[in-house]
């Protein structure tokens, strides 16, 4: 289902639909406009397309958690659980990869991670130690 379907069924222009469907209020829509709207949004089944926002915004909504070992314990739950909480409120999900301590799998998830366009990296090691983050994550933001 696209904006212009969702447009055609409401009687209205696809600015329109997008102004209603993300929460525009700098727009002038009735709220008449806007039910109308999100009622064909509903009766068409309308999703938005999450890689064209990305690709719009820039921003996917994703943040990942990469590991060795932790989320693989009995520790990871109340961490995972904080990060779930805390992107939640942000409207943001979370990858979980865990590398089993390897170097070369860590590298290619990393790859992998980066290609999917997302916002951000949680970097945690299950021992106490100096972390120094691998390079490609200097290309976002990361804790």
């Amino acid at each position: 289902m696209t904006l212009a379907q969702v447009a055609e069924r409401a009687g209205v222009s696809r600015s329109a639909v997008s102004f209603a469907l993300t929460g525009r209020t700098d727009q002038r829509l009735s709220t008449e406009t806007i039910a109308r709207i999100q009622d064909a949004a509903d009766e068409l089944g309308y999703r938005p397309n999450m890689t064209a926002r990305t690709l719009r915004t820039g921003r996917s909504g994703t943040v990942a958690l990469v590991s060795d070992f932790v989320s693989s314990t009995s520790h990871a739950n109340s961490m995972v659980r904080g990060a779930l909480d805390a992107l939640r409120e942000r409207d943001t999900i979370l990858f979980t990869v865990d590398t089993q301590g390897d170097a070369h799998q860590e590298e290619q998830l990393l790859e992998s991670l980066l290609g999917r366009t997302i916002d951000g990296v949680l970097y945690a090691s299950m021992f106490t130690r100096v972390v120094r983050t691998p390079a490609p994550l200097d290309q976002v933001p990361h804790v």
